[in-house]
């Protein structure tokens, strides 16, 4: 990533409360500075969660809980992503969902006020794929928002993907997953060419590369007038790749796509 030099003058009292505060992971004033106007830019975006379909569909039979309640790491998942996205300075989350999954996530979470992050609450009343649960979210978005499953751990920086979607003025910017632990049977694969994803692969029987598309990304209210408001989240990023309307920013680290306690065992 490119850096720019820039002069600044601060009052020092404050700059030397600042400093006092400095924790131990950064290496420099400018790299605390950076995360600090990474997550200033996440402050009062919207993150739209979805956890849509039939609550049948979310229902793990081996742990005997929804996906997004299930313990990953000794904390429910959904309390685990709230953390996260608080962490990166987003202040609210949206939760799209039937009313069995809503509920159910309400009684571990509640409004959100105990983990510092406000949640809110959205029923799916007909269930038509998730690219009509991520169009529900049209009347609650106002600007550059994230999107995310309920159902995917991960530990990539949510902040860094939101300077790289704004830097590429992109419509959609999907993250791009190149980790080590390959795994397609349960995701979407791509193919990119820069910054855009060119080909976009849903859930194919042979692996067409090695980048994972996550289904986590951030997104412009723009994006709703291009896809249709049903089937699934995966035809419709095809539709913007073929388009040359979809970007990727690719990331490393931890992604597990959860669905069974198997998948809960690759993190422990």
């Amino acid at each position: 990533m490119t850096k720019t030099r820039v002069s600044l003058s601060i009052d020092k009292k404050l700059m030397d409360e600042f400093d006092k505060t400095l924790s131990a992971s950064f290496q420099s004033r400018s790299e605390a500075i950076e995360h600090l106007l990474k997550k200033s830019l996440n402050a009062k975006r919207p993150a739209v969660i979805l956890a849509g379909g039939p609550a049948s569909a979310l229902w793990m039979k081996d742990a005997k809980t929804y996906r997004p309640l299930v313990k990953v790491k000794g904390k429910p998942l959904i309390i685990d992503t709230l953390l996260k996205l608080r962490a990166s300075g987003l202040s609210e989350a949206i939760i799209i969902g039937s009313h069995k999954v809503n509920s159910a996530i309400f009684n571990e979470v509640g409004n959100g006020s105990s983990l510092g992050i406000k949640v809110k609450y959205v029923e799916e009343h007909e269930h038509k794929g998730s690219a009509h649960t991520f169009w529900l979210s049209r009347e609650y978005v106002k600007g550059t928002f994230l999107f995310l499953p309920c159902d995917h751990y991960f530990d990539f920086d949510l902040a860094t993907i939101l300077v790289y979607h704004k830097k590429q003025e992109a419509l959609l910017t999907l993250a791009v997953y190149y980790g080590t632990a390959f795994e397609w049977t349960k995701t979407s694969l791509v193919r990119m060419d820069g910054p855009l994803i060119t080909e976009y692969w849903e859930k194919p029987s042979k692996p067409q590369s090695h980048l994972i598309a996550t289904m986590i990304g951030y997104a412009e209210p723009e994006t709703f007038a291009m896809l249709d408001p049903k089937g699934s989240l995966d035809s419709q990023f095809a539709k913007l790749s073929k388009m040359r309307k979809l970007s990727g920013c690719l990331v490393s680290g931890s992604f597990v796509n959860i669905h069974s306690k198997k998948d809960v065992s690759i993190l422990k």
